[in-house]
């Protein structure tokens, strides 16, 4: 299979410059997803790519072929599209078999290779339907088999899954990933959905506002976000972020001043963090541990919400030793696991309106800078969970 490198893109629409400047290369047989908010660039990315849309600048280069002057139906790439785009006066069969028929290929091998990818893709029953006859994610299987048929380099998925209802597309995820691994291909995969990102991906590109914030497999990215977009648009539900001041740092800690007057211990390289610095703790909402009132911080319970595998409460944080002052911070916590045990065994449900105390390892928070880059945690010797 292919490799994909695009190098310096630009693409402006009049003065609008809707990429930046984007470099990344795609690996023989990975699955990259482009992920990021609506309008972020990644669809245009795609179509770059696919050479619908043709750069401002740049280059795009698949399997060491530069394409820009390539059209899209010589750059050996499928695409499937977020609306299906099939022929609605023809059969599934036919939709699938349609390019290759349209290449001058025999029948005999049109129809052993459109049975082949039906069998593949477990859609025989639907070889002799129209698309009106198709549920949606029928359909998209049958748009994909249409991409499958010409055996292409590179596969692109423009949002695929948006039009399916939430059952339907985690079925389809998973097929996909089967999929992915039973032709080892090339593929890029672009959504809005992180679920999708986190559970499709070999490697996933943050986009925002037409820039890459951040390359990487979905775990690294998901722990070791490099930036406060990173980590606030990357998780369900997302980071806690809460603004403070650097009260002390040393070596490998800093005491941070959240806004409600709480410090917190965190582990950073904070050599050249200065008090008085202003800095952002995020704390993922599954690393807030219910605690005793000895926990390092209480607050207000204001809505429950119970998914059945775990609780998610929305709590708003007291200053310290349970005032008022400062400026209100709202967190969500995450119980699931033991720590959902915990309270059913005791019975002790937390509910609207009660007080619940929180406390979260120093090593298991994110320190970001005034301009919102991360600031690395020191590295730890395997086995070693950091200093308490």
């Amino acid at each position: 299979m292919a490799t994909i490198n695009l190098s310096h893109i630009f693409k402006r629409y009049g003065k609008t410059e809707v990429l930046h400047d984007i470099s990344l290369a795609v690996h023989e047989s990975e699955l990259m997803v482009f992920v990021g908010p609506s309008g972020c660039g990644k669809s245009t990315l795609l179509r770059t790519i696919a050479g619908f849309e043709a750069p401002t600048a740049g280059d795009v280069s698949i399997d060491g072929r530069m394409v820009n002057d390539i059209p899209p139906n010589e750059r050996g790439i499928a695409m499937v599209f977020q609306n299906y785009a099939l022929y609605p006066h023809m059969t599934a069969g036919d939709n699938i078999g349609f390019a290759l028929r349209n290449l001058g290929v025999r029948e005999s091998a049109v129809r052993e290779r459109v049975a082949a990818i039906a069998e593949m893709l477990q859609i025989q029953a639907l070889l002799g339907r129209r698309p009106h006859e198709m549920s949606g994610g029928q359909r998209q299987r049958v748009a994909i088999g249409r991409a499958l048929v010409r055996d292409p380099k590179v596969f692109l998925f423009d949002e695929p899954l948006s039009n399916l209802d939430a059952a339907l597309r985690v079925q389809m995820r998973v097929e996909l990933a089967r999929l992915h691994q039973r032709l080892k291909a090339s593929m890029v995969y672009v959504t809005h959905d992180q679920t999708e990102a986190m559970t499709l991906a070999d490697r996933m590109t943050i986009l925002n506002a037409g820039r890459i914030e951040q390359i990487g497999p979905p775990v690294e990215v998901y722990q070791h976000p490099k930036n406060l977009f990173v980590a606030g648009f990357l998780g369900a539900p997302p980071m806690n972020l809460l603004p403070g001041v650097v009260v002390a740092a040393g070596g490998q800690e800093a005491q941070v001043r959240l806004n409600n007057r709480v410090t917190l211990r965190i582990h950073a390289d904070v050599n050249t963090l200065l008090a008085g610095t202003s800095v952002t703790i995020g704390i993922r909402p599954e690393h807030l541990q219910l605690r005793p009132p000895s926990g390092d911080m209480a607050g207000l319970v204001n809505v429950v919400e119970s998914l059945g595998n775990r609780t998610l409460l929305y709590v708003t944080l007291q200053g310290a030793g349970g005032s008022t002052n400062g400026i209100a911070s709202d967190v969500i916590v995450e119980m699931a696991g033991q720590q959902a045990d915990m309270w059913l065994d005791r019975q002790v449900i937390p509910r609207s309106g009660d007080i619940v105390h929180l406390s979260a390892l120093p090593q298991m928070l994110h320190l970001f800078d005034g301009a919102g880059q991360a600031i690395d945690a020191p590295k730890l010797h395997i086995g070693q969970t950091g200093p308490r």
